[in-house]
């Protein structure tokens, strides 16, 4: 039996798209936190109840919530929010779309988000606050670190490594093998065909740094 609240925070496009992928996985959600948006207003029959003050007045123990920041060539808001949370005491909840296909002996940390048409083929490790976005695909063997954000149509081919805090643009090809050091930042539609460095910004077919 499900105990306490569970609260979408951001209902812009990415928190709609979480919302929706929760809806349909059976899961209950009672209600959207986001200031840009009026208590009342109803996101796919969810009640908007508020802002951050809203969530900020609620006991945190027991109370979940859903990431719905989205990631626009970085992670950090997404990063940040998901910190913040946990220091005030809730669980970040995961979400998986029934869309989905998800391999033997995965390890999935309960707080990713795996998103419609995605595949996660065998042996795949993804870790907290990760995104997996629509029709993403991760081959066998791939390690997805924390507050990775894969977007949609992206692929990961065998054995690639994203260290913590890597986007990865829309579209984007990794080759099998391929290291991804943290803070990376892959552009949409580049082809990596080799190993990159912390904190770099590639682009390209095949992707150099900028």
């Amino acid at each position: 039996m499900k105990s306490g609240l569970l609260l979408l925070i951001a209902g812009g496009g990415h928190g709609r798209v979480v919302l929706d992928s929760a809806l349909r996985a059976g899961v209950s959600v009672d209600g959207v936190i986001d200031g840009a948006l009026s208590p009342g207003e109803l996101i796919f029959g969810i009640p908007v109840l508020g802002n951050d003050s809203y969530l900020e007045s609620l006991p945190a123990s027991g109370n979940s919530v859903l990431n719905g920041f989205g990631a626009v060539k970085n992670v950090e808001r997404r990063r940040t929010q998901y910190s913040a949370w946990l220091q005030m005491g809730f669980t970040v909840q995961g979400v998986l779309h029934p869309d989905t296909i998800v391999g033997n002996e995965c390890e999935i940390d309960p707080s990713a988000q795996i998103l419609a048409g995605a595949v996660i083929q065998n042996r795949v490790r993804i870790a907290e606050n990760v995104v997996i976005n629509t029709a993403a695909r991760v081959d066998h063997d791939c390690r997805v670190g924390a507050h990775c954000y894969v977007s949609p149509g992206a692929i990961l081919c065998g054995g690639v490594t994203l260290e913590e805090s890597v986007f990865v643009g829309a579209g984007a090809i990794l080759v099998p093998g391929t290291r991804v050091g943290a803070g990376s930042v892959i552009g949409a539609g580049s082809v990596v065909i080799q190993e990159v460095a912390a904190g770099a910004t590639i682009v390209g077919n095949p992707a150099r740094v900028i």
